[in-house]
This record gives structure tokens, C-alpha cells and sequence, in this order.
């Protein structure tokens, strides 16, 4: 009798289910809000920031100080 493993059929739904998992954790996360970002920065009573808007702001920072950075080179 001879057995044969099929890798593809034993890897591919656990790697997938991973992925899947991962994918949803970041969904939730990106819109939960951030307490301490909130706490720092908000202006207005009931002002809420999440996550999301906390890396969108950071990133936007970090361009800003890189044309910056272009422009004093220059």
C-alpha cells in the first residue's frame, strides 16, 4: 500500500486561515480608537481619534518633514 502526502492540501488552509485572521485583527484595530492620541490631541468635547487617523497623521508628518528635508538640501 503506498501513501502519498499532498503538501499544498496540508499547508495552504492553515496559512490562509492566518492570513485571513491577520487581515481582520488589523480591520478592527486600525478602527478602534487610540485613548492616548485622543487624550494628547483632541480639541472639541466628544473628539474621538483611532487608530487609523493616528498612523494617517504620522504619516503625513513624516512627509512634510521630508520635503523639508529636500528643500534645505537644496
Amino acid at each position: 500500500m503506498q501513501q502519498t502526502i499532498q503538501f499544498g492540501q496540508m499547508v495552504q488552509p492553515s496559512v490562509l486561515s492566518r492570513v485571513e485572521s491577520a487581515v481582520e485583527n488589523l480591520k478592527v484595530w486600525w478602527s478602534t480608537t487610540s485613548n492616548s492620541f485622543t487624550a494628547l490631541c483632541a480639541t472639541d468635547k466628544g473628539e474621538v481619534f483611532t487608530h487609523g487617523d493616528v498612523v494617517k497623521a504620522h504619516l503625513a508628518l513624516a512627509v512634510v518633514l521630508i520635503l523639508i528635508g529636500i528643500g534645505g538640501a537644496l
